[in-house]
């Protein structure tokens, strides 16, 4: 479910020094994942992501427990992440808390409910590794914490991806609305919880009641 004022903060960053610093509001990290369809040739262009792929921009949000608490599935690749961020805001009732905040990539705006990485500077951890040197400056080591910790929406994403293999199958879109496809997804998704072990072991534990999981499609595309 998503969080409210009263939810208490993580303990990945409350019993953590190199994180309670920077992120004491966080509740989470959020991010768009694409889901491959196919579709007519009337509706490819925007469908098509700017990879080349047909595709559907799919956003979730989770918190560091590694569950996911949002989706909203139902736009085209074409569209921005921040596009599909606002329709969630504004229409699909994904409400932040006062005060607190999620963690997002460069590819949303920084504002008072997502706090985004600095920019032209170092940020990920791949980056870091390769060049290997600790950051040099304050830029450097936020944007290295803030890296380690918006990762996890990214290992959700591919746990989900390696658990169901139907998501990396293409599904026809018709007549502008892929509902029976995402409904597998979402429901796949309602994922009781999801750990990851510290050796990079992945211990997936799926609840066999309904998930706390808000979820949401655009049914009706423009």
């Amino acid at each position: 479910m998503l969080p409210t004022s009263d939810t208490p903060l993580s303990y990945h960053i409350m019993n953590d020094d190199k994180y309670n610093t920077f992120f004491a509001d966080c509740v989470g990290a959020l991010d768009g994942t694409h889901i491959d369809v196919s579709c007519g040739p009337e509706d490819q262009p925007r469908y098509r992501n700017r990879k080349g792929h047909l595709s559907q921009n799919v956003l979730a949000a989770c918190n560091f427990e590694m569950e996911f608490t949002y989706i909203l599935a139902g736009w085209e690749g074409s569209a921005h992440d921040g596009a599909v961020y606002r329709s969630a805001q504004y229409q699909h009732g994904f409400i932040t808390p006062p005060g607190k905040y999620w963690l997002g990539d460069a590819g949303y705006p920084n504002s008072d409910t997502i706090l985004v990485p600095y920019r032209g500077t170092r940020y990920h951890l791949k980056e870091q590794r390769l060049a290997g040197k600790k950051p040099e400056n304050s830029k450097e080591l936020f944007n290295l914490r803030h890296a380690s910790k918006r990762n996890v929406i990214e290992r959700i994403f591919g746990v989900v991806k390696r658990k169901y293999q139907i998501l990396r199958t293409p599904v026809r879109v018709l007549d502008g609305n892929s509902n029976p496809y995402y409904s597998s997804l979402l429901h796949d998704s309602q994922l009781r919880s999801i750990y990851r072990g510290r050796e990079g072991r992945h211990v997936a534990r799926y609840g066999n009641t309904t998930s706390n999981t808000r979820y949401s499609t655009r049914s009706s595309l423009p």
